[in-house]
């Protein structure tokens, strides 16, 4: 990377180089700009390609049409273009700064400067651009930056705040995923943040859930939930939160090289499902309502995981252990693990005719729980002498 040139599989996709050739002719280039860039350099997945223009959208239409290319009027008054190309969907964007701003939404103007386009994003490490050929242009000398892990606010941290109020949690979930947590957090941006957090109310539950979720899920979010936490931000969104369950479930979860769940986790911050500012579908509430049940009983874990899968037995566990309900071991971990490898070995044709109708699904219910109780460990003939 000293020559601060890119190599990727998207960047070396032939529609990529068919629509740099098309918009050359007509007098534009185009920069891939934002998460493809900063994830490639860390050499992370890449999901979505942005791309920006000093072509107006106007222009970004025309050239798409005399070229047969599908494009989509999907965010026109912000400058957005949506086009489909060989099946691959991009957003193409026109330089713009922000006149002025609503909070969430702004009034833009269309620019042909690129360092105006730069310093209207939120943070530095969002603000890095590419060209076709891969060269990385840096305006706001974000390279290092992402290098460093360090994550902090283009200008001044109140002014972007106030641009768009859900930056707060977007400056949190960026740490959470891509800042070197043995570097403190910005304190100007921390400041900002504490100082602006009663404009969270004014955020969208679905945009706020977005954030959070995609926070709990990066690799070990725990500094980042403690500064959220100890700012008083935190307890916005999610009420009642305890820490300490929190750190020993993703402890454990690392422990055990257990996959990560984000409602595990939001489930180990706050069990009683006081979730001020947080919207769940109806699957995710079912989940929720199965396990606060079973942790209220105090489920046997090897039943719960018979009953409902190895993926909501693990986290289940994990719950448990963190609320010192139970103590996790890797026996435990493994018993769950492979608990599909257990099959009951009685069958209705067992039961005739001594049973008949519903005695018969009785008696296989009743069989069936002494069989999961014993651990697996009941064989065919001791659970027929049973009857």
């Amino acid at each position: 990377m000293k020559k601060k040139i890119l190599e990727a599989d998207w960047l070396s996709h032939p529609s990529i180089h068919f629509l740099s050739t098309v918009f050359q002719k007509s007098g534009y280039e185009i920069l891939f700009v934002g998460g493809c860039i900063r994830n490639t350099i860390l050499k992370k997945q890449v999901n979505d390609v942005d791309i920006a223009t000093a072509a107006t959208p106007e222009e970004i239409i025309k050239i798409c049409k005399k070229n047969n290319i599908k494009s989509i009027p999907t965010g026109i008054k912000h400058g957005t273009i949506t086009i489909i190309i060989d099946e691959k969907t991009y957003q193409i964007t026109t330089f713009r700064i922000d006149e002025k701003n609503y909070g969430r939404h702004a009034n833009v103007k269309f620019t042909d400067s690129l360092e105006l386009d730069a310093s209207r994003r939120d943070l530095t490490i969002n603000a890095l651009y590419c060209n076709v050929d891969g060269k990385i242009i840096d305006p706001l000398k974000a390279f290092g930056d992402l290098r460093l892990g360090i994550i902090r606010f283009i200008g001044d941290p109140n002014k972007r705040i106030l641009e768009d109020h859900l930056r707060i949690l977007r400056f949190f979930r960026f740490y959470a995923l891509y800042g070197d947590k043995k570097k403190s957090l910005n304190l100007a941006a921390l400041e900002a943040c504490e100082k602006h957090q009663n404009k969270l109310k004014k955020i969208s539950k679905e945009r706020v859930t977005l954030e959070i979720k995609k926070l709990l899920a990066a690799s070990n979010p725990i500094s980042t939930v403690k500064k959220m936490d100890k700012i008083k931000i935190l307890n916005q969104i999610i009420g009642n939160c305890e820490i300490g369950p929190f750190i020993k479930y993703i402890d454990f979860e690392q422990k055990y090289k257990i996959e990560i769940s984000w409602l595990g986790r939001l489930l180990s911050l706050q069990n009683n499902a006081d979730y001020k500012m947080i919207l769940l579908t109806k699957k995710e509430n079912r989940i929720i309502t199965k396990l606060n049940e079973a942790i209220f009983l105090n489920v046997d874990p090897i039943e719960f995981s018979y009953y409902n899968g190895v993926e909501l037995g693990l986290i289940y566990s994990l719950l448990q252990n963190s609320f010192e309900k139970l103590e996790l071991n890797e026996s435990l971990i493994n018993q769950i693990s492979s608990i599909t490898k257990n099959l009951f070995p009685i069958k209705t044709s067992d039961l005739g005719p001594k049973y008949h109708g519903k005695e018969i699904g009785n008696k296989l219910n009743e069989l069936e729980f002494k069989w999961i109780k014993s651990k697996f460990k009941l064989s065919k003939a001791q659970l027929l002498r049973m009857i």
